[in-house]
């Protein structure tokens, strides 16, 4: 859930250095998600970019790099290599809640509903 004020506050910051793609803090059940590193970069939904970044997709098959990458972190590593101008808003703007029936989020969550659904194959 984006807090009030969210996309105002992450337009001012991407307009303040003239950034391509800005990204901020989020909370999770457990606080504040860290941030990735070089370049800091927040949780996905938070991110927002120019426009004409859209030509940089997701790659589907990220997975099969030589190293475990999910496709938002594989994405957003190709457009750093590339140039693209990167800014880091360290204040929570949104709260990441985990789905009906979880309690962790994200790949941890996945992970939890992969082992359950194992046993309820069993």
């Amino acid at each position: 859930m984006w807090r009030p004020g969210m996309i105002e506050r992450m337009l001012e910051f991407i307009q303040s250095d003239d950034y391509e793609f800005v990204s901020a803090a989020a909370k999770g059940p457990n606080g504040v998600i860290p941030p990735y590193k070089h370049p800091l970069v927040g949780s996905v939904q938070t991110w927002m970019y120019r426009s004409y970044l859209k030509c940089f997709t997701y790659n589907l098959d990220s997975w099969r790099k030589s190293w475990d990458r999910n496709n938002e972190i594989d994405l957003y590593k190709r457009m750093h290599r590339s140039g693209v101008h990167f800014g880091y808003l360290p204040c929570v703007v949104c709260d990441i809640y985990p789905r009906p029936g979880q309690t962790k989020i994200g790949s941890e969550a996945w992970i939890k509903e992969q082992k359950q659904s194992t046993k309820l194959s069993e």
